[in-house]
């Protein structure tokens, strides 16, 4: 998974930090913010300002995959 919205990855078994296609950071999203290197400071930067530290390193659960909704049919505003 590539994520740009660091939220949707804290709950992912393996993290990788990639910088210019090499390997910055690899572990969970606990272990990389003890490590203090650039996900710590890309979290930091991330996260807002009033979330208390113990919500900044706990890794929220990951969510199930939503069903994708049905297509509709096209009407008159949608078909031009």
């Amino acid at each position: 998974m590539v994520a740009h919205r660091l939220s949707t990855i804290t709950g992912a078994g393996d993290i990788v930090v990639l910088d210019a296609g090499r390997v910055l950071e690899q572990g969970t999203h606990t272990e990389l913010l003890a490590t203090e290197g650039r996900y710590a400071r890309m979290w930091a930067a991330h996260r807002p300002a009033d979330t208390p530290d113990s919500e900044r390193t706990e890794p929220t659960e990951p969510t199930e995959p939503t069903e994708p909704t049905e297509p509709t049919e096209p009407n008159e505003e949608t078909a031009r």
